[in-house]
């Protein structure tokens, strides 16, 4: 991954390794999402120099370095690949990447700035993730889960009080016209 072939390259090469193991687009993304987050870390650096190594993994300024953004959004196609997506880091940020845990907001907040995922989606994932709390064991969802996925509140409650605020300032123009 770090050897920095054209993103062209790189989407065949993945493209082919889909076909020879009869998987699909979205187990592609959630595996580079999930070797993108292993690759941060040599066992020495601190979480905060994880965190700076994964978003410069996931978006680089510098022409020469993989975008790895732009694969991953290749491979997420839509709102039920980026759910598998959020649901893998979930699952890893528990399971493997147990120490990887207390970023997970950070991670989801990095991929939805690059747009692999979209405020709908995320949104949706989060409250099916919380509704564990009504549901108990009917939900897809574990106590574990809630409590990982709840490090991300305050950037959920964030994103939806920007798009109310979008709307009621859409709304101020409209009525001035």
């Amino acid at each position: 991954m770090l050897n920095n072939h054209s993103i062209d390259n790189t989407k065949l090469e993945i493209n082919s390794l889909k076909f020879a193991y009869n998987t699909n687009y979205s187990d592609c993304a959630c595996a580079m999402l999930r070797e993108l987050i292993l690759m941060t870390d040599d066992g020495k650096k601190s979480p905060t120099d994880m965190l700076k190594t994964f978003k410069s993994y996931l978006k680089s300024d510098n022409e020469n370095t993989t975008s790895w953004y732009k694969l991953l959004k290749h491979f997420t196609r839509d709102e039920m690949d980026q759910n598998d997506l959020l649901d893998s880091l979930l699952d890893f940020c528990k399971g493997d990447g147990k120490k990887f845990g207390p970023l997970i907001q950070y991670f989801i907040q990095f991929l939805y700035e690059v747009d692999v995922i979209e405020e709908g989606p995320l949104t949706d994932w989060y409250d099916a993730v919380m509704e564990f709390n009504t549901k108990g064991e009917d939900s897809d969802y574990t106590a574990n889960d809630v409590k990982l996925a709840k490090q991300c509140e305050k950037f959920i409650d964030w994103l939806r009080n920007a798009e109310e605020e979008e709307e009621s300032d859409d709304e101020s123009s409209e009525e001035e016209d």
